[in-house]
């Protein structure tokens, strides 16, 4: 993970390559109070394996977790992620509620995190 600073606001990101599962997000927050930083960007492929998959339940417990913490999330999806229509409604659904959106451009991704309320 690092920190970066866009528009004065401090954003974490994960990197490709970090693990982010049930077990690893506490440490994700964790970085971010850290770092005084409220808002993350989350690599679609360090994701844990089955979360673009809503049968397992893995999306909406990890991102169940977003409700605990005052930390906002983008997540940038790896192009050819095969995502569900389930799925897909299931993101629409978040991208109305305004914590967590999904974002296939990494630049869209950090705008919307540095002026997301």
């Amino acid at each position: 993970m690092k920190i970066f600073i866009y528009n004065e606001t401090n954003l974490v990101e994960t990197e490709p390559s970090d693990k982010v599962d049930l077990n690893s997000l506490n440490d994700v927050f964790a970085f971010c109070c850290e770092k005084e930083a409220e808002r993350v960007l989350i690599h679609s492929e360090g994701l844990q394996e089955g979360f673009f998959d809503l049968s397992t339940r893995i999306a909406g417990e990890i991102l169940q977790k977003f409700s605990t913490y005052p930390v906002k999330a983008a997540i940038l999806i790896a192009p050819g992620t095969k995502c569900s229509s389930m799925f897909t409604d299931f993101i629409a659904e978040l991208d109305r509620r305004g914590g967590i959106r999904f974002f296939e451009n990494k630049t869209e991704a950090v705008e919307w995190l540095a002026y997301v309320k």
